[in-house]
């Protein structure tokens, strides 16, 4: 069915169309035909409608081909939808088999009809790509990797607490904008990633020459303004002692240090610091400030007290904030990385028989430098963190949900929020409310169960007043184990949908 390609025209037509060439019928501006031709929909189907709602035959009834209809009506493809985005704010998205899967024990559960798999326990994927197209409020992509510390660590009391004190700063100082700095430090490899590259269709593996498997790291460090101005590189050197042909070709201003693991400390901070002020110019009159991460290198003494003489004002971000709330990590390092892979792979076709060194990563560096180092994205770097100008409301609600998910109880003597520890499933499963079985004394039939995650109460479909009474909402149907030392819920009995022997199971 994946294959089939549709031979007909039949049902072309839209609803619309059709309420249209009724709306002409009934005020009488147009006949059959010309009504029909008009708005394209079938003279037979629109005589049906009109006498049908008249007599009360066809009232209600929508197109439809053949006995194939959807497994799933509206509203239950909703709450689906709804899950699938609940779950994948809260950093514990679906992949596709999931919501197969998923899919497939609603039906279960439910009692819905359906031609799933049953050997597989999963939907078809007919089923999920009709899904897909019903929904195009969602879209298959590939995640970004998110520790546990950065889910957790980004959060509203740990962002709100910084932002009292950045606005506190603010005002002491009545800084500008051209004073206001960011600095980070960032490795760079001897091997690139390679890009994507046109290849022969059908070959199974397709390579590109690199300069090794595992390589060589430099870290380098970059400080620019709100403003746009980039104050020149510190590389930082694995190795004990330095020379200058490392930073051959590298950009103006340049400076090479060397640490035995490549690493920054306490004393090779104080010289970058000396060279931040050697370019912005701080005095005790004319204060910057500079916004670094909570690494330990920048809490020396030795650094304080050099800040401190110079007229650096030092701001360290809270912890496991950086990639929302650090300029650089923001809007700089992701385009430089990009540029520099490809003057990677430049250099590597234009030195064929030899490979990346050291020697070679500041004359790489340079262009993609260049090409990165903008205005704009300096600009927008503190546009988009809420540093500059300041606005402290720039996290949407939203971007809060996983730390919600990971919160845990708090240590003896720390502030205890809802004095209770919420586990990742605990969450998951009190964002929607217990599933609800509704009965309708007036009617033989029982209510689909569903799962309420809007406040708007669901209207039944006519498939599903059909359903048999179940208990199973889309949180509970889950597949993630719960933490240590929760009590498991009790298992009730499986019962399987039902396939016909020799009948191959699909999604519809």
């Amino acid at each position: 069915m994946g294959k089939y390609k549709r031979k007909s025209n039949r049902q072309s037509w839209s609803e619309e169309s059709m309420a249209n060439a009724i709306k002409a019928i009934e005020e009488k501006t147009m006949g059959w035909l010309k009504a029909a031709k008009t708005f394209g929909v079938p003279q037979a189907t629109l005589r049906r409608r009109v006498e049908g709602g008249k007599n009360k035959i066809f009232k209600g009834v929508k197109k439809g081909l053949g006995r194939y209809q959807p497994t799933f009506d509206v509203a239950t493809e909703k709450e689906l939808l709804e899950h699938i985005k609940l779950l994948e704010s809260r950093g514990f998205g679906l992949s596709a088999s999931d919501v197969r899967k998923l899919a497939f024990q609603i039906a279960e559960k439910n009692g819905i009809p359906n031609r799933f798999n049953c050997e597989k326990e999963a939907a078809g994927c007919d089923w999920l790509l009709g899904f897909r197209r019903r929904n195009p409020g969602i879209s298959l992509r590939k995640p970004e990797g998110t520790s546990f510390s950065r889910a957790s660590g980004f959060n509203q009391k740990s962002v709100k607490s910084f932002f009292n004190t950045y606005e506190s700063v603010l005002g002491s100082m009545n800084i500008s904008a051209n004073r206001i700095y960011n600095l980070d430090e960032s490795a760079l490899s001897t091997v690139h990633d390679p890009s994507k590259v046109f290849a022969t269709t059908g070959k199974k593996q397709v390579g590109t020459i690199t300069s090794g498997e595992r390589g060589s790291h430099v870290s380098v460090v970059c400080t620019m303004s709100a403003t746009g101005h980039y104050i020149p590189p510190v590389f930082i050197f694995a190795r004990k002692n330095f020379k200058n042909e490392l930073i051959d070709s590298a950009p103006t201003g340049s400076i090479g240090l060397v640490q035995k693991k490549g690493w920054m400390t306490g004393e090779l901070f104080v010289k970058v610091l000396e060279h931040v002020t050697k370019h912005a110019k701080p005095s005790t009159e004319d204060k910057i400030l500079l916004i670094v991460d909570g690494h330990g290198s920048h809490k020396d003494v030795a650094v304080l007290e050099f800040a401190k003489q110079n007229g650096i004002v030092l701001v360290c971000l809270p912890p496991h904030c950086t990639h929302r709330m650090q300029p650089l990590d923001v809007t700089f390092f992701g385009p430089l990385k990009t540029y520099y892979n490809q003057e990677a792979q430049k250099w590597m076709r234009n030195h064929p028989g030899r490979v990346i060194t050291v020697y070679q990563i500041c004359s790489i560096f340079s262009p993609a430098y260049g090409k990165a180092a903008t205005i704009l994205n300096a600009e927008k770097g503190f546009l988009s963190t809420g540093l500059y100008p300041f606005n402290p409301d720039i996290f949407p609600d939203h971007m809060f949900v996983a730390s919600e998910t990971t919160r845990r109880l708090l240590g003896e003597g720390e502030e205890n929020v809802d004095n209770r520890e919420t586990t990742i499933m605990e969450a998951i499963e009190t964002t929607s409310a217990a599933l609800q079985i509704n009965q309708n004394p007036s009617t033989s039939g029982r209510k689909l169960a569903v799962a309420e995650i809007s406040p708007v109460p669901l209207i039944p479909s006519p498939i599903a007043k059909r359903q048999k009474k179940a208990r199973s909402s889309f949180d509970q149907l889950t597949f993630y184990k719960r933490a240590e030392g929760e009590k498991k819920p009790k298992r009730r009995k499986r019962t399987k949908a039902k396939c016909k022997t020799g009948e191959k199971a699909i999604g519809v």
